[in-house]
């Protein structure tokens, strides 16, 4: 009787157990900030790790084009991960579009060039 008693006690705490709600943890984003300077921005370009993207055509070729959108993607991560926002841009080409960055400095919008690192000044934010 003590045995089936013990039993019965354990079914019923699982069923309390496991029939609680898991609580649910809510992902905590990190406060990104824009670059404090341009000198900040030119060295963050100049100490990144970059990947060169060559992806052959279906003929076997390797084209540098079309491969924008990658060295976009990370160089918006390499900012991210030291706390620094940077945006994806996709303007439109004469065929296609074409994939670059932009930061914020001040009241400065600059348009960064992933595949070159270069920047240009492009819009000032009234």
């Amino acid at each position: 009787m003590k045995f089936l008693t013990g039993v019965i006690l354990g079914i019923c705490l699982m069923v309390l157990l496991l029939g609680r709600p898991t609580p649910q943890i809510e992902p905590i984003a990190p406060v990104l900030s824009n670059f404090a300077s341009e000198t900040e921005l030119v060295e963050f370009l100049g100490k990144r790790d970059r990947t060169i993207y060559l992806t052959p055509d279906e003929n076997g070729v390797v084209r540098f084009s079309g491969n924008c959108y990658p060295e976009a993607e990370q160089l918006q991560k390499q900012a991210y991960e030291i706390g620094k926002r940077i945006n994806i841009q996709l303007i439109d080409g004469a065929t296609e579009g074409h994939t670059i960055c932009s930061a914020r400095i001040g009241d400065i919008i600059y348009y960064i060039y992933p595949e070159t690192n270069e920047i240009k000044q492009v819009y000032y934010v009234p």
